[in-house]
């Protein structure tokens, strides 16, 4: 059986008094907290959620609820969301504003989705409340309230304009023909009413579901409607009042079903309206099992309210509410079924729009009363945030010693620096050190990992073989497989008596009678096709992971540096005649040069990242609270932080020059006397490549005794004679002095890299760092103006508020005062409040009291 209230008559003093009296306070503070706009505190804001299909009479029973005259064109009335609050008053006031949640986008698409459920409108960061009328006149409201819709529906006007007695167009009278932008809207229209015997309620009216629209163009108001009913009802802190005319099949309650869908059954007040235009037949026995329990279950039960219809004739001289009740108790009176002795007369308590009021009065106090905690705990929350953000817009206006606080504030600002330089305690709280000793290290390997790699293959060693290439994917003292692919590409001639060395290296025809000029090299006509191609004919192996940093786009500046070839060519440039077998310093120093050159874009990237990064580190210490964070708002802040970015911008500048002129030493000349470290690079090096380099020509040697001898090798042939060919057999290497100068440039390569790596980096630590440890405090001083004759009256200069920043505080204090007053209120009413509650009558525990009730009228 449905639950209800046992129906008690209010007299003065009694408790359903005593809980309007005490409930105003509290819906007050609610309203207020709502205004806020806080959105810590919404969830958990208790709201009473009036809903219902189109034309179920939903618009009469708000009317009678807070005792207002709604429009009389409804069609545009419920378009619109109203949040009513009403509470008891000596006399009669009502104030209507608009709450825009929302921002309307014109030419955007009006189907709903997921994440737009209310095209064409977006929602906004915060409220924006705007004051649209006060009137102590009732019989003004229903013009005063049609304007605000029209505002509403029209967001690109100013709502001024629309306000009767004042605006221009409400004075124009245009509101009957005005064409409005929207065809809804999910903004609010807030109506606070105050007035003799209101109860106090606080509820929201939604526009009535429907399931079809003649009008094509706005067939999406359907799901709009259905969007906007479900994000109320799924509202934890709502209690929902669904109402459900009995002129019609309740089977056909559209709103019902999506209250059931939800599971928000148990949170629902049911109120069937239009009794008097009940037809015999089913539907009326579904409405006796809906009063009974039956069917349509809700846990809290139904509720009747007859409202006046078409027929109805106010007398003269009498207030509209006051008649309207009266003939509705009239009709519950009399009527077969609910009066005396009638089928439906036990069921006479929850009968009238009196019962309703009462009833929402008594849940909606004892929703708030069960809110109340979660509500302080927000409250609380919010304003410890604030107290964090006020923190830092400190108030000096007032303050008498403001130069010890300017001065005290730059001196923890420069403390800090130095601390985070010096790599102290404070240095934990930034990463600037860790993160540049890492980055100066990803800088000096990636300049080892630039070292330039050398193509050990010549056309001249007449064998298909993949070209050599000593770089950072391979390990140059790795054996080179074979493959059966492998043979002597055609075009190639093997070697014979017929040719010897000369020289310089290159083998040259026997015959006297051969003239210099018709003596080659034998070598292949396309050298691209060979290397190509034999590169294709030897398996890669994969590549190693490589971790990436800074300086990864940098790392293949070294392959492919020169040949063999490429060497031989550099020497002969530089030899003086009648020299041979020597190697020019001349062609010694153009190679390593030439190798050092590349070090320009690493080091511009290792500058470049330095001085972002030094720059971010001080400008996090600026913005912390015991820093000058607090004093965001200020002059000083500002001034102080334009001073620090123009002294890291000169100090940069100058530091740009220092490194540059250490890239250019190591690019003018050839020069170490750490003779030692070079011999010992110089020696690893030329072993990695000699190995390298007879690996290629062990596999020549094999590859041309096969074709001299006409026979196929398998790979286990191949790999015997790889390992059992001797030196003896190979004879000199002709490229011997060439693979000699390449170890030579590779090691001191690599004794200059440790050199330019450390230089580089020694110069940022000791001067960049340095000078700014020890430069920034009078830097500071000097450019701030500290140090000048009217220190007093500059320092209070510096500490001027901007006016946004103050904005902020002042909106920040004005929250807390009001989150302060209504923590107050709370505190002191709900305790007392909850004691004058009916401590049996919980939201649905109240089945027994109920069923022995209504057994008894029965």
């Amino acid at each position: 059986m449905a639950p209800s209230i046992t129906p008690r008559k209010p007299v003065p003093g009694s408790s359903l008094d005593i809980v309007g009296e005490k409930m105003v306070p509290l819906i007050n503070a609610i309203f207020e907290l709502r205004k806020l706009g806080l959105r810590e505190t919404d969830t958990e804001l208790p709201d009473l959620v009036l809903v219902g299909d189109q034309s179920a009479g939903k618009s009469s029973l708000l009317s009678a609820i807070a005792e207002i005259n709604l429009p009389k064109d409804l069609g545009m009335y419920t378009r619109c969301v109203a949040n009513i609050r009403t509470s008891p008053a000596d006399s009669w006031t009502c104030t209507v504003s608009i709450h825009e949640y929302y921002r309307y986008m014109h030419g955007t698409p009006r189907e709903p989705t997921a994440n737009n459920p209310f095209p064409p409108w977006e929602e906004n960061a915060t409220i924006n409340i705007k004051q649209f009328k006060t009137i102590s006149n009732k019989s003004e409201l229903e013009n005063v309230l049609r304007w605000a819709q029209i505002a509403l529906l029209n967001p690109s006007q100013d709502h001024r304009t629309f306000i009767p007695g004042s605006g221009a167009i409400a004075q124009a009278g245009r509101g009957q023909d005005f064409k409005h932008e929207a065809d809804y809207s999910p903004n609010i229209v807030a109506l606070e009413i105050s007035g003799p015997q209101l109860p106090a309620l606080s509820f929201y009216d939604l526009p009535g579901v429907f399931n079809s629209s003649a009008n094509k163009e706005e067939r999406y108001l359907v799901k709009v409607f259905e969007n906007m009913v479900k994000k109320y009802i799924r509202h934890e802190k709502a209690l929902i009042i669904c109402t459900m005319p009995m002129a019609t099949d309740p089977a056909n309650s559209r709103t019902f079903s999506l209250i059931t869908s939800m599971k928000a059954d148990k949170r629902t007040i049911g109120v069937l309206t239009m009794p008097d235009l009940l037809q015999t037949g089913s539907t009326h026995m579904d409405f006796d099992r809906m009063l009974k329990g039956q069917t349509y279950i809700l846990p809290r039960g139904y509720f009747v309210t007859k409202q006046p219809g078409p027929a109805f004739k106010l007398r003269q001289n009498v207030d509209y509410h006051v008649q309207a009740r009266e003939e509705e108790a009239v009709f519950f009176a009399t009527d077969g079924r609910w009066g005396d002795g009638g089928e439906w007369y036990g069921f006479h308590h929850r009968c009238g729009t009196k019962a309703i009021q009462e009833y929402l009065s008594q849940e909606f106090a004892r929703l708030i009363v069960s809110s109340m905690g979660r509500i302080e705990d927000k409250i609380k929350r919010r304003v410890q945030i604030i107290d964090e953000q006020l923190s830092t817009l400190s108030d000096l206006s007032d303050n008498d010693n403001v130069q010890h606080i300017v001065r005290q504030s730059l001196q923890e600002f420069t403390n800090s620096v130095k601390g985070m330089l010096e790599g102290g305690s404070v240095s934990r709280h930034h990463a600037l050190l860790s993160s540049w000793s890492k980055l100066s290290i990803d800088f000096a390997t990636a300049l080892h990992q630039m070292k330039p790699m050398f193509i050990c293959q010549h056309p001249s060693d007449l064998s298909l073989l993949e070209v050599i290439s000593l770089d950072d994917s391979e390990t140059e003292s790795e054996t080179i497989s074979t493959s059966k692919k492998h043979r002597a590409m055609p075009g190639f001639a093997a070697p014979s008596s017929k040719f010897v060395k000369t020289l310089n290296g290159r083998r040259l025809s026997s015959n006297p009678n051969a003239s210099p000029t018709s003596q080659h090299i034998a070598r292949p006509k396309n050298e691209a096709v060979i290397e190509t191609l034999t590169r294709r004919s030897i398996a890669q192996p994969s590549p190693r992971k490589v971790e990436v940093t800074a300086f990864s786009g940098f790392l293949g500046y070294g392959k492919k540096f020169k040949s063999v070839g490429q060497i031989r060519d550099i020497i002969s440039r530089h030899r003086r005649p009648g020299h041979p077998d020597n190697v020019p310093e001349a062609a010694r120093e153009e190679l390593c040069m030439e190798a050092t050159r590349k070090w320009k874009e690493p080091l511009d990237k290792l500058a470049s990242i330095t001085f972002d990064h030094l720059r971010e580190a001080l400008l996090r210490i600026m913005q912390r609270p015991e820093s000058l964070g607090k004093f965001r708002q200020t002059e000083m802040f500002q001034e102080s932080k334009k001073r620090v970015i123009e002294f890291l911008d000169a100090l940069c500048a100058e530091q740009t020059v220092s490194l540059n002129q250490l890239y250019a030493l190591e690019t003018y000349r050839l020069f170490t006397l750490n003779n030692d470290t070079f011999s010992r690079y110089k020696a690893e090096e030329l072993s990695i490549l000699q190995q390298a380099r007879r690996k290629h020509r062990v596999h020549c040697y094999i590859e041309k005794n096969a074709k001299a001898l006409n026979r196929a090798l398998s790979d286990k042939d191949r790999e015997i004679q790889m390992n059992h060919t001797t030196d003896e057999q190979l004879g000199p290497d002709p490229f011997a002095l060439e693979i000699d100068t390449a170890a030579y440039v590779r090691g001191y390569y690599r004794t200059a890299a440790n050199r330019f790596a450390d230089n580089a980096c020694q110069n940022i630590q000791g001067t960049l760092f340095r000078r700014v440890k020890e430069q920034i405090p009078q830097y500071l001083e000097d450019a701030l103006g500290l140090n000048s004759r009217d220190c007093e009256m500059r320092c209070r200069l510096l500490m001027m508020e901007n006016y946004g920043e103050a904005a902020v505080r002042s909106r920040l204090q004005e929250e807390k005062v009001k989150l302060t007053q209504i923590a107050a209120c709370l505190e002191l009413h709900v305790e007392e409040f909850a004691f004058e509650l009916d401590p049996e009558a919980e939201d649905v525990g109240m089945d027994e009291r109920e069923n022995e009730h209504h057994s008894n009228a029965l």
